[in-house]
């Protein structure tokens, strides 16, 4: 968790109910829940006594089951840096609006998903973002937005940007809070890149769409000319797969 411990616990009163969902490798200590998949016995521990205790942590997979708690139960509920991570971010989102009355969601912001050179992993600059991070996440009209992550920043690593002084989405909610997966074509997701780069920057948009249509057309003229001289041949699925037929 990246935002201020003070600024988090000015939303929450001596007797709040809080839930932590999705913490358990650093689960905030003013939790007296922790939902999380790893076991009690792998958290990691910190020097502020925790509000939880061993009986108070459900190991459970958040994206299969739901929450083992009631409709709006729950005075807080906190997810940090987890809805980037996990395959269903939208059955978790229902359930946390579910069970709580107020609560914060963090994750890495859609900037610094979209820098190169971000991960500590050695080829790190090859790739935008963290490389286990599944999600875009963003807020449009107060609403999270989730775009699936794919491999088209690298192949038009000039739609990336600079997100390092951007790093987190902080988002605070009561009562309830609107989210939505965004389903997008190959095509649609390319102008998306366009699209973020384009508010980010504050650069023109139906330019940097059409520098995705130019680069679009050179890869199919240059595709065309290779099958001409025979360089290139498509891919076979029939002859790929004769082997599997019985």
């Amino acid at each position: 968790m990246l935002i201020a411990e003070d600024q988090l616990l000015k939303q929450i009163s001596p007797n709040d109910i809080v839930v932590d969902v999705g913490g358990g490798m650093e689960p905030f200590y003013r939790a007296n829940y922790v939902v999380d998949f790893i076991p009690y016995s792998k958290r990691v521990k910190t020097t502020k006594r925790p509000f939880f205790a061993k009986k108070h942590w459900y190991q459970i997979d958040i994206c299969s089951k739901t929450l083992p708690f009631t409709d709006k139960s729950i005075d807080f509920v906190i997810c940090s840096h987890t809805l980037e991570d996990i395959r269903d971010p939208i059955f978790v989102c229902k359930e946390l609006s579910r069970i709580a009355k107020a609560g914060y969601i963090e994750t890495p912001s859609r900037a610094l998903e979209s820098s190169f050179g971000i991960d500590p992993f050695p080829l790190g600059n090859l790739y935008p973002g963290l490389n286990h991070h599944r999600w875009f996440v963003e807020v449009v009209n107060n609403k999270l937005i989730f775009t699936a992550k794919t491999l088209y920043l690298t192949v038009f690593p000039e739609m990336a940007v600079n997100g390092r002084k951007d790093p987190v989405l902080s988002f605070f909610w009561k009562n309830k809070f609107s989210f939505e997966e965004r389903i997008l074509d190959w095509k649609e997701y390319l102008y998306d890149l366009a699209r973020f780069k384009a508010e980010f920057e504050g650069k023109s948009y139906q330019e940097l769409r059409k520098n995705i249509d130019r680069k679009l057309t050179r890869a199919r003229i240059a595709r065309k000319l290779q099958k001409l001289i025979g360089k290139s041949k498509p891919f076979d699925f029939g002859d790929s797969f004769t082997k599997y037929k019985k």
